[in-house]
Order: structure tokens, then C-alpha cells, then sequence
């Protein structure tokens, strides 16, 4: 009898031993896999979003940058009329599209330091005069952090890197400025500030460990208690289901297709409870979907808040008309419809005259009503097409469908109107809007992508120029 007892003994202690080692080994993976799961869904989602958020960014300022100008000021440290009225735009740039420090840098020349040209944080800093710092201040940066200015420098493309100093942790975005012989001469660059994001998303992930850890613990504890009140048999079932599901839950990263199944226990005692137990333990973890399904729901809202800061990056932000950068994707767009062999459309190529001379005459804030002016003729003529500003003085169209098959009476119109607009001597000089145009029609198996069409619209354009400038005296 003793020896009986005594042989119990030892298959009953190695059982309890494996049945808990094992569930502390299924509590630990599945607590594995959530802290992957979790940071892998936020992690991306985060970096995404700020890479492509920064690189629109960027582009826009790119776009507003006159580079020979800004290597004038660079070279002789001085902050012209141009120079000032880009550190406002930069201003309006951080109030307007969520971004922390918008600045330019230039590395020395020993490529040791990095040396400020222009930066922004607010309009509420500008008043206070404490970010706005001279031309070639030196940055006082760690090594490292230098280290990845001059690298960003060197490349063509949009450089990220994260770094921490006084002001915080930040993700910054470097782009190369590059001036009209084609030298890269500075880096404009974007700061934002991720710790809040990051120490929400650590929290969020640490909160979801520690409730998988409570639920195992509890898991676990009932195990152990139920085990001792009941026979060999149905814990041996228990014990094989848990390890069923411990075992399959290495391998399986959707959570919805885990289900733990419940063994058959004809005395519906403890053990039989307990097995209920471990039923509903493993629908609470299911729950934890939901909660990774709210973080991809997170990263749908920062997406859609990207491409609202792309929306704006593609907007020239006086005439609100598509800028220089939509145009050269929308040409992209033409050139896989050319090679398809699917392109019909016309492009509409229109020079301001006399900008100069109002500029010089009455200030640039009237060269701003002319320039606005004029293209809102363009786009009242031309309002079912899409109308971009390609320089300062320089506007285009695409015309499709409706729009190309009266391209003759539209580009007669516009001629029309600017030409009723100028000779109309009771308005300021400002608000008499003239330009010279030029139109010409792709031409299928002849143009091999757009820039063919863009050439003839624009000499068709200069020669219309020649004739309005013997015809009314005008620039």
C-alpha cells in the first residue's frame, strides 16, 4: 500500500511540474507575440507616415526656394529682401502643416560643423526673437548627430534619422538643395517631435503585456488549485489541451484562429470548471484584436493626414492652382497614356506680360493681384482643366474631353479676355491682366511623350509674345 502511495507520488509531482511549467511557457509566447504584434502595427505605421508626411513637406519648401539667391546670401551672409520673406513663408509653414522646426543648414568649410542659414518654429517664437538666429551660426550639434547632416548632404534623396538632444527626441528629414549649375549647397531639413507618439505607443504595448500577464497569472493560479482536489485522468486531459494550444500558438500570429479546446470531462466538478476557465481566458485574448485592429484604424487616420499635407505640398500657395510638382507627376501620368497609346489632349502654355514692370513700379504685393488676377482668367476660361503655376510668371494647361474638342474657341476667348482686361484704362495698372499664349495638340506616332507638345506650345507662346510686344508696347 505504502509503495502504491509512494508510486503515486511520483507520477502526480512531475505532472503538476509540467502542467505549470507549461502554462508559464504559454503565458510568456503569447505575451511574445503580443509585444511583437503591437510594436511591429505602431512602429510601422509611425515611420510611414512621418517619412512620407516630412518628404511632401520638404518638397514644398524645395519648391519655394530660389537656390542661386539663397547661395548669395549663404556666400556673403546676407539676409536680402528674398531672404526674409522665405523665413516668414517657413513661419507659415510650421503653423500651418504640424511641423515642429522647419531650418537650412550648410556644413563648414572642413566639414566639421554644421553652420544654420534660415529656420522657423512658430510665428509666436518669431515675435519673441528667440529662434531666429544668424546666418551661419554654428550648430551645436553632437558628432554623431553632425555626422548625419554631412552624410544627408551627399545624397541625392530624401535622408531620415532620429536624434535626441535638449530639445527632446525628433525624427528628422534632410533634403538637398541644389542651385542652377546643379551643386548641392545646402540641406533644407524638418524636425518632429515622436517621444509623446513613441511613449504612447511603449505605454499601449506595456498595458497589453501586463493584462496577458494578469490573465496567465490567474490561468495558472486556478490550474494549480482545481488540480489538487481531483483525480490523474481528466488533468492529464487539461494538461494536453493547454499544451495543444500553447504549442499551436507559436506558430499562429492571427489571433482569431486560436481557440482552445475544451476536453471531455464527463464529472462536471473543479476540473471541469477550470476548463471553462481556460475557454473564456482564451476569448479575452481574442479581445486583443480588437485592440491591434484600433491601431491599424490609428494609422488609417495618420495616412489620410499624410496626404493631406501632400494635398498642400502640391498647391502653389498664392494663386492656390496646382504647383510646379503636380505638373511634372500629372506629365508623368501623360507619358504612360503616350506610351499606351490612349493620350488625347492639348497643352496650354501662357506668359504674364508686364509682371516685371508692376513689380519694379508698384511693389510686389501688386505683382501678387497681377499674377492672382490673371489666373483667374485662365481658370475661368479653361474651368473644366487642370491649371498649374510653373514659374513666377509662367502658367499651364491640360486640356481633355470637352475641353480639347473646343480647344480653338477656348484659346480665342483667353486671348479675348486678356486683351479686353488690358485695354480697359478705368482699372489700376495692377488689375489690367495681359499674357501672351500658346496651345499646340499631341500628335499621335509624332510625340514621344509630352515634352514635344510642352516645346511647341511654348514657341507658339514667344512668338504670340513678339506680336503683342510691337502690337501694345508691353514687357
Amino acid at each position: 500500500m505504502s509503495d502504491k502511495r509512494e508510486q503515486v507520488n511520483r507520477v502526480k509531482n512531475p505532472l503538476q511540474r509540467t502542467i505549470l511549467l507549461g502554462s508559464i511557457v504559454f503565458i510568456s509566447l503569447l505575451c511574445l507575440v503580443l509585444f511583437i504584434l503591437f510594436n511591429i502595427v505602431f512602429s510601422k505605421a509611425l515611420y510611414q507616415r512621418y517619412n512620407t508626411q516630412m518628404s511632401d513637406v520638404l518638397q514644398y519648401v524645395y519648391d519655394q526656394i530660389d537656390a542661386d539667391d539663397m547661395q548669395y546670401c549663404i556666400d556673403n551672409t546676407i539676409a536680402d529682401a528674398n531672404y526674409e520673406e522665405f523665413q516668414l513663408f517657413l513661419h507659415n509653414v510650421v503653423d500651418n502643416l504640424g511641423v515642429y522646426y522647419v531650418y537650412i543648414v550648410v556644413p563648414n568649410e572642413d566639414n566639421t560643423q554644421i553652420l544654420h542659414v534660415v529656420s522657423a518654429t512658430s510665428n509666436e517664437a518669431v515675435e519673441d526673437a528667440k529662434y531666429d538666429m544668424p546666418i551661419k551660426a554654428e550648430m551645436d550639434y553632437p558628432e554623431d548627430i553632425t555626422r548625419r547632416y554631412l552624410e544627408a548632404f551627399k545624397k541625392p534623396d530624401v535622408s531620415f534619422f532620429e536624434s535626441n538632444s535638449e530639445r527632446g527626441v525628433f525624427y528628422t528629414a534632410c533634403k538637398p538643395v541644389v542651385n542652377s549649375n546643379g551643386q548641392t549647397i545646402a540641406l533644407v531639413c524638418g524636425d518632429i517631435d515622436i517621444s509623446i507618439i513613441e511613449d504612447i505607443t511603449r505605454e499601449y504595448t506595456i498595458q497589453s503585456v501586463l493584462a496577458s500577464l494578469i490573465i496567465g497569472f490567474i490561468f495558472v493560479v486556478f490550474l494549480q488549485i482545481w488540480f489538487r482536489s481531483t483525480i490523474i485522468k481528466p488533468v492529464k486531459a487539461l494538461e494536453e489541451s493547454a499544451r495543444n494550444f500553447a504549442t499551436s500558438s507559436q506558430d499562429e500570429m492571427d489571433l482569431r484562429e486560436l481557440d482552445f479546446a475544451m476536453p471531455e470531462i464527463k464529472s462536471h466538478n473543479e476540473i471541469y470548471s477550470l476548463g471553462e476557465s481556460i475557454v473564456i481566458m482564451s476569448e479575452n485574448m481574442k479581445h486583443y484584436v480588437l485592440d491591434i485592429n484600433d491601431a491599424e484604424a490609428r494609422a488609417v487616420g495618420a495616412k489620410k493626414q499624410a496626404e493631406s499635407m501632400s494635398y498642400l505640398a502640391y498647391k502653389d500657395s498664392l494663386t492656390q492652382v496646382k504647383n510646379k510638382t503636380a505638373f511634372e507627376n500629372t506629365c508623368e501620368e501623360i507619358n504612360m497614356e503616350i506610351k499606351e497609346g490612349m493620350a488625347e489632349f492639348s497643352v496650354l502654355m501662357v506668359d504674364l506680360n508686364n509682371l516685371k514692370k508692376i513689380n519694379d513700379t508698384y511693389g510686389h504685393q501688386k505683382g501678387d493681384i497681377y499674377i492672382t488676377g490673371s489666373c483667374k482668367i485662365i481658370c475661368n476660361v479653361f474651368a473644366h482643366c487642370p491649371v498649374f503655376r510653373v514659374g513666377g510668371d509662367e502658367f499651364v494647361a491640360i486640356l481633355k474631353n470637352e475641353s480639347y474638342d473646343d480647344r480653338d474657341a477656348l484659346f480665342v476667348k483667353l486671348l479675348d479676355e486678356f486683351k479686353k482686361s488690358f485695354k480697359d484704362e478705368s482699372k489700376e495698372p495692377w488689375e489690367r491682366f495681359f499674357a501672351a499664349a500658346g496651345m499646340a495638340d499631341y500628335i499621335m506616332g509624332k510625340d514621344k511623350s509630352i515634352d514635344a507638345v510642352f516645346q511647341r506650345a511654348d514657341n507658339m507662346m514667344y512668338k504670340n509674345k513678339e506680336q503683342l510686344k510691337k502690337a501694345y508696347n508691353v514687357d
